[in-house]
């Protein structure tokens, strides 16, 4: 049973009773009535369907559960999957069965040290500090929520610093390694090596060159125009979206090795369109049908370029480290003397 006051403010402050086996209650306040009592059915759907229950029951898997589906679940796909594994695979077969009653400062310190020592799930050592520094972000918002929720009244995180994260070193391809990996691109086929080729010579990251479309190049002008993003979803499927940040929308101008690339891969395609069962959606970069490709598909695809070139060191990261390493020894905004005759590689007609 909810109740309902106004307060000096001119707020209505709602409390609702959460617990089911104890008389624990939580109150909120809003502007309106009317916030309040949808703030206080939609704690009464969440006690009756189990998300809220005796604290005193309450595991950090009960808690980790609650907060991926009414938290997380709101956030990028991206985010959502990283959390999701972060949660299953190492804290919950570690802490998960620790009611959070229990759970104290020293859990999550050993946790840390250990995880720092011998946490790599293929038992190649332990876990970096930038890695253990998102495990430290689940543990903070969800503990937050739970705080948020009269789940928890104590934060076991107050006496733990945050990991320090790691110096990062971009790894780059130098010219022999990246004229073998064009060559290798090659002979697997030609979709992986227009997609790895692109990658290198504009230095646009994975989902940019899955939303690239035919509008957004301007062939005259060499240039492209960055404007969409393909992401996964959580059902591992395609969704198109806007880069996260207004960074990310930008111009890019282009040399006549990309541009006549890009023109051999339209060619194609409007011959495909002649083909019953290709259906054209503008994507620079799509299946056979002309639909969108998975982020998956994509990485499969040129994860096993970098296998079959012995350079499994290097992922699809690299390649945009290369191009802004070899623009910065360039001096400018291309690339203009990598594809020579001592590299070689075809010039591309």
């Amino acid at each position: 049973m909810a109740s309902y006051r106004k307060v000096p403010s001119g707020k209505w402050e709602v409390t609702v009773e959460i617990g089911t086996h104890n008389r624990k209650r939580k109150s909120k306040r809003f502007k309106t009535k009317k916030e309040a009592q949808q703030w206080s059915a939609s704690m009464e759907l969440k006690k009756r369907d189990g998300l809220i229950i005796a604290a005193k029951n309450y595991t950090l898997k009960d808690l980790l559960a609650e907060w991926l589906k009414e938290y997380v679940s709101d956030k990028s796909p991206t985010t959502y999957d990283g959390y999701k594994m972060i949660a299953k695979t190492h804290i919950l077969p570690v802490l998960g069965k620790v009611k959070l009653k229990d759970l104290h400062s020293r859990h999550l310190k050993n946790y840390t040290n250990e995880k720092s020592e011998d946490g790599k799930i293929n038992g190649a050592g332990g876990l970096s500090g930038t890695t253990l520094l998102y495990h430290y972000y689940v543990f903070s918002s969800a503990f937050k929520y739970a705080r948020k929720w009269g789940i928890m009244n104590h934060n076991p995180l107050d006496k733990i610093d945050p990991p320090k994260k790691n110096d990062y070193k971009a790894e780059y391809l130098s010219k022999e390694q990246m004229e073998h990996l064009l060559k290798t691109a090659e002979k697997v086929n030609e979709w992986t090596y227009n997609f790895i080729y692109i990658a290198f010579k504009t230095g646009m990251r994975r989902g940019e060159i899955l939303g690239l479309k035919w509008p957004d190049i301007e062939f005259n002008r060499k240039k492209i125009s960055v404007v969409n993003n393909i992401v996964k979803t959580n059902a591992d499927t395609a969704l198109e979206k806007s880069p996260k940040s207004e960074d990310g929308i930008r111009p890019i101008i282009v040399s006549d090795d990309v541009i006549n690339l890009l023109k051999n891969i339209r060619n194609k395609q409007l011959e495909r369109k002649k083909i019953s069962g290709f259906e054209d959606n503008n994507y620079v970069f799509c299946m056979d049908d002309g639909s969108k490709v998975i982020p998956r598909t994509a990485y499969n695809r040129y994860t096993k370029v970098f296998k079959a070139a012995e350079l499994t060191n290097f992922n699809f990261k690299s390649l945009r480290h290369t191009h802004a390493t070899y623009m910065l020894q360039a001096g400018q905004g291309c690339i203009p003397k990598l594809f020579k005759k001592d590299w070689g590689i075809h010039q591309l007609k």
